[in-house]
């Protein structure tokens, strides 16, 4: 499961276009990961919002219902 799915399922209000890389703030904001991973990939993506949304949660599977195939949402 990716940072941005597990948003859509949680906070399904702050998944949208309008924000940058499609979610509203960053993982860290939810908990879903420390500042620090956050600010790491961050620097490492140099800056992409929507890669960093979109990298796989450690520990996390993936299921047929969180993505299709392409990795964009299920609506």
């Amino acid at each position: 499961m990716t940072y941005k799915e597990k948003l859509q399922q949680e906070h399904p209000d702050y998944v949208d276009k309008k924000y940058s890389g499609g979610c509203l703030l960053c993982p860290y904001s939810y908990g879903y990961e420390s500042s620090e991973n956050s600010e790491h990939a961050c620097l490492k993506l140099k800056g992409d919002c929507e890669a960093c949304w979109n990298r796989e949660i450690p520990g996390t599977q993936r299921t047929a219902e969180a993505a299709t195939p392409d990795g964009s949402e299920n609506n």
